[in-house]
């Protein structure tokens, strides 16, 4: 996390107008925020009124980092779940960090990714603050060839899940 852009949007995700004043004292100049804000229009966020009173055309839901590391806690401790800003590709990037290491059960997820890929080398595009983008990393001891009807299994198993929670947020 952590990327200039997404500190404004992050800002302004809750659709609010806010001030050319509020925003320099909190974290840039108005020029900055100009720049910025145009920056965010290549990921499909309007900036209406950059510099000085601005706000996004349209609210964006945004993950939140805590609540999402908390709910993860909760229902999963085997976990751990890193969220970015934006990157490439969550696949590409934690398979970078499985060849460095990295455990068995991290979770890297992202607002935006750029170069996404699915399968059979299908592009995914991720749709600011109207997807959600993560790859797990999860190492199996049988190999490659047991894991045949994973990745479908995993998407009903993820679809049942994102149901319940939507019943009961």
């Amino acid at each position: 996390m952590g990327t200039a852009r997404f500190s404004l949007l992050r800002v302004l995700a809750d659709g609010a107008v806010h001030s050319g004043s509020e925003s320099a004292e909190r974290w840039a100049p108005p020029t900055e925020v100009s720049e910025l804000a145009r920056d965010l229009e290549s990921l499909g966020a309007r900036v209406v009124g950059a510099g000085d009173d601005c706000r996004l055309e349209e609210r964006v839901d945004l993950l939140d980092p805590d609540l999402l590391a908390q709910r993860v806690k909760q229902s999963s401790p085997g976990l751990r779940v890193e969220l970015l800003d934006e990157c490439p590709s969550t696949n590409t990037e934690l398979a970078e960090r499985a060849r460095a290491g990295a455990a068995h059960g991290t979770v890297l997820a992202c607002e935006h990714q750029s170069a996404g890929r699915g399968r059979r080398g299908n592009a995914w595009v991720s749709a600011l603050g109207g997807s959600v983008t993560f790859s797990v990393l999860w190492r199996f001891s049988l190999g490659a060839a047991a894991l045949a009807g994973l990745s479908p299994a995993v998407a009903v198993a993820a679809a049942e899940a994102l149901e319940k929670l939507a019943r009961t947020a």
